[in-house]
């Protein structure tokens, strides 16, 4: 309630430390429940805002080497979330305006690519793809070019806890 009593519309993704955001339907339901109007969740959807439309998925490592204490299958969970962004690409695809991409996950970080979703971005023509859940590696810059696309750091400590404008134009 606090976040929907916020000026402005919000769009929430799924991270993976959001327990509390069981299933889609569920989530959608405590919010009618609640009246909560202006909070918006981006999961195997996309929403039109502002002249954009935001689509997007959680996103994954898939190189278990990049978290060997988690003890999951990797590739599973790569394909599902390669699955959610194809489904949030499929309905951007059908909407007006400059698609961009959000992930919990950096697809592209250092020297590590998933490359699944990565082909995607480039399959839907998507151009930059904000993240966030770099636990403080704050020597990176604010935005990377790869294959031609702007990958941008969005995560609330890197920035310092200070909201960053989408602007019109890339890195």
């Amino acid at each position: 309630k606090f976040i929907d009593a916020l000026n402005g519309k919000k769009i929430l993704l799924r991270g993976n430390h959001d327990y509390w955001w069981s299933t889609l339907s569920k989530v959608n339901k405590l919010f009618e429940k609640e009246n909560i109007t202006t909070v918006s969740l981006l999961q195997n959807n996309a929403i039109p805002c502002e002249g954009f439309v935001i689509c997007g998925t959680r996103g994954w490592y898939s190189d278990p080497q990049s978290n060997p204490r988690n003890n999951c299958d990797h590739e599973k969970i790569v394909a599902r979330e390669t699955a959610r962004l194809k489904l949030s690409l499929e309905c951007a695809s059908k909407l007006e305006g400059e698609k961009i991409a959000f992930m919990h996950f950096p697809p592209v970080f250092t020297d590590y690519v998933c490359r699944p979703l990565v082909d995607l971005l480039h399959e839907y023509g998507i151009k930059r793809c904000y993240y966030g859940h770099i636990h403080g590696s704050y020597a990176l810059p604010s935005c990377t070019e790869f294959e031609g696309i702007s990958f941008y750091i969005v995560s609330a400590d890197y920035l310092d806890f200070r909201p960053k404008l989408i602007e019109r134009t890339n890195c």
